[in-house]
């Protein structure tokens, strides 16, 4: 499918959510790789709906289902429900706030992406804070199931957890920076995307590199493990508190 049958697609939607919503519809817009112009024949579209709290005491969850083929994601919110998410740093926070910011308008009562983004600059520090000490704790947390994937010899189980540690770590160094992680995804591109920030780890990119491209386990398990110390480090110096079970752990190389 084309681009810019996609966008027709987004119209012809808005339409029929204004004869079911009608003034309660606040918000409609295409997120991901369509927003940001790089979609591809068989790519998903993914969007979300804000509908006002009124006569909608909570949003309809996500619809899914097949146009022309292809896959289509839609989330519904209230106002009440989208709000809660913007003003609450969470695991998912980085990423879903990203989407929500950046999209394609195809309908909007009034600027709601404008009023978001004074909200986010509004948000109290110890609230980012705590989000990066849960995310610490959700990485080290990956430790021990990676080093029993290692003695396995199991690349893929390796993989797997130095992956899921490496993305909790990109959410701290966002929430460190009070900023965002790109809708692209998680991997090279988003890595990439996160070392503009102004504080990020040490040794940032080398480590993130070989966890994503190396095809060797032991030099994986000892990157996440040192991205994870670099990071705990960064996190220290920016007032986070970090769990002591972490701070007193050694976290020993493999």
């Amino acid at each position: 499918m084309e681009h810019k049958e996609r966008i027709e697609f987004g119209k012809m939607y808005v339409k029929s959510l204004l004869a079911k919503y009608k003034e309660n519809l606040i918000y409609f817009g295409i997120t991901g790789s369509t927003y940001r112009n790089e979609d591809k024949d068989d790519s998903d579209i993914d969007a979300y709906v804000v509908i006002n709290d009124k006569n909608h005491k909570s949003g309809l969850g996500w619809t899914h289902f097949m146009f022309k083929g292809i896959a289509v994601s839609i989330g519904y919110y209230t106002l009440a429900e989208i709000d809660k998410i913007i003003l609450n740093p969470n695991q998912k926070w980085p990423h879903r706030v990203f989407r929500i910011i950046n999209s394609l308008s195809l309908y909007e009562k009034f600027d709601l992406v404008g009023q978001y983004k004074k909200k986010i600059k509004k948000i109290k520090n110890t609230a980012f804070k705590l989000a990066a000490a849960e995310q610490l704790v959700a990485a080290a947390s990956c430790i021990s199931g990676i080093r029993r994937s290692v003695k396995l010899k199991d690349l893929a189980g390796t993989r797997s957890g130095a992956t899921l540690a490496a993305n909790s770590l990109d959410e701290v160094v966002a929430f460190l920076n009070k900023g965002l992680l790109s809708g692209g995804g998680y991997g090279s591109p988003n890595f990439k995307f996160i070392a503009k920030y102004k504080k990020i780890p040490k040794d940032y990119i080398k480590l993130s590199t070989i966890i994503w491209e190396s095809g060797d386990s032991t030099e994986i398990a000892n990157a996440v493990t040192e991205l994870i110390k670099n990071t705990t480090e960064l996190a220290t110096e920016n007032g986070v508190k970090i769990p002591e079970y972490i701070l007193s752990s050694k976290l020993p190389v493999l």
